[in-house]
């Protein structure tokens, strides 16, 4: 690609659209949780008289606290408590700051004397919605797949959480998921 940009390495952009990807189906997946326990809060009849369409549309961190606040009061209509459900939405919360900085953030080629990196990018962040200063990253392939795995850890954390099951207990989705990947990075 001829152009005066200087764009990340082609890896780094491959990883950047994997993210992505990979975000919409975590987000999906906590939206139908948030939907379920949340917006037809209690109801199982579907009428449309009792869903509350007044929470649809709110920031995720609005969300996930009124996620909280069904599992703080025990009215989850799944088989999971609060302890159940609290770890997967502090690290879908912290996998959320951390995908902010990469989508949210300015990517560009990184370089020294020896040239440019092929492996490696640079990273400006500033959230508008904080008094932090600007962070500036070198970012690698290996700091995105980490990301992308925590992920997709996620999709199925929420599944299990779906099905009433506890994630990452003993026969959960995200259990099998997450033994599969540590055998994978082994062989």
């Amino acid at each position: 690609m001829n152009s005066s940009f200087a764009y990340p390495p082609d890896d780094i952009l491959l990883l950047l659209g994997r993210l992505v990807v990979i975000w919409s189906h975590v987000e999906s997946c906590f939206d139908l949780l948030f939907i379920s326990e949340v917006v037809m809060s209690g109801r199982s009849t579907g009428k449309t008289e009792e869903i509350q369409q007044s929470k649809i549309g709110r920031p995720i961190v609005e969300r996930i606290g009124l996620i909280r606040d069904v599992a703080k009061s025990g009215k989850l209509k799944r088989s999971v408590s609060w302890e159940d459900i609290e770890p997967t939405l502090s690290r879908f919360m912290t996998a959320k700051k951390e995908r902010d900085k990469y989508v949210h953030g300015l990517l560009t080629a990184t370089g020294s004397d020896a040239g440019i990196s092929s492996n490696e990018a640079s990273r400006v962040y500033k959230s508008w919605k904080s008094k932090e200063q600007f962070e500036w990253k070198t970012v690698s392939e290996k700091d995105l797949a980490k990301l992308i795995g925590q992920l997709e850890v996620l999709v199925w954390e929420f599944h299990d959480l779906q099905f009433g099951q506890k994630p990452r207990s003993a026969g959960s989705a995200s259990a099998s998921y997450v033994r599969a990947s540590a055998e994978k990075s082994k062989g």
